[in-house]
């Protein structure tokens, strides 16, 4: 699909939204629009209303007199938006099945190529911007305003929250898989697939000994009780790291093993991986 050729503005935020969601701008770091202008070759006007953007979709926080700094991984909270997003995402994608137009169900099948490529190459950026591209068509086509609404102050936060994990505990071809899945399921006008291809993304099981203990889990993870459905997990425990910027990348890596161990964040991504039964310092779990 093509389009006018994005702002300035629109230029900055794309940048700066891809350095945050893949950690090269890290946690906890503040950020000068100077020097981001200067590095993006943008004036400060346009890289102010980015941050401003980004602001408002939780990835940078304006702190007064201090500038602007890169929010902090929160895995609590980022549980908990996973679970509105299974519900929203299923709807989003049967209805863009539904309402597509012949042009967009022809972007969709390209899609669905291209992330298939990016896996089979191990091109973890790539996919990460044909993975926003498919997030912003679905919601997009979808035509629903209220959902559009909803889900764009989720995706950047959750693609963060999916790197910190790919990296950790995903096979990258099966996820660029599972995604190439929903888009083809949506270029063929499968309403059916396309809900089935959104829930092997994000599902939770009900009926699973991880799934029953979510329902207490909830205020015990907020405490830091390993109760919670994650034994011996490090960012919830007394030992947790520093709130640096290397420690909030360390604590949520440590939070992903710990609930992964458990079991509870499959089921709250669906049965796309098998748990974690690996030391901690796992850099990768091949998918079942």
């Amino acid at each position: 699909m093509k389009g006018s050729a994005p702002s300035l503005t629109d230029q900055a935020y794309r940048a700066l939204e891809e350095d945050i969601v893949t950690l090269v701008l890290e946690p906890g770091e503040v950020l000068s629009e100077n020097t981001l202008a200067a590095s993006l070759q943008i004036g400060r006007t346009p890289v102010r209303e980015a941050l401003q953007r980004l602001a408002r979709e939780g990835l940078v926080v304006v702190l007064p007199r201090r500038g602007v700094m890169v929010s902090e991984i929160n895995v609590r909270k980022q549980l908990e938006l996973l679970r509105v997003r299974r519900v929203v995402e299923r709807l989003m994608a049967e209805l863009a099945a539904k309402r597509a137009t012949a042009g967009e169900r022809t972007r969709f099948l390209e899609l669905a190529r291209a992330i298939e490529q990016t896996g089979a190459d191990e091109d973890d950026r790539g996919f990460m911007r044909l993975d926003r591209e498919l997030n912003l068509l679905v919601s997009q086509v979808c035509r629903n305003e209220f959902a559009q609404r909803t889900m764009g102050l989720m995706h950047g936060l959750s693609r963060r929250f999916w790197y910190v994990h790919y990296q950790q505990v995903l096979d990258l071809p099966r996820c660029a898989d599972l995604h190439a899945r929903l888009a083809e399921a949506i270029g063929r006008g499968d309403e059916a697939g396309a809900m089935r291809a959104s829930d092997e993304l994000i599902r939770l099981s009900n009926r699973s000994p991880a799934a029953r203990s979510i329902s207490r889990s909830t205020d015990a993870v907020a405490s830091g009780s390993p109760a919670g459905g994650a034994p011996g997990c490090p960012a919830f425990g007394p030992h947790a790291p520093s709130s640096g910027k290397a420690g909030q990348i360390q604590a949520a890596k440590a939070a992903i093993i710990g609930l992964w161990r458990s079991g509870w964040i499959g089921d709250l991504l669906g049965t796309v991986c098998r748990p974690c039964t690996h030391p901690p310092n796992l850099t990768s779990v091949p998918c079942s």
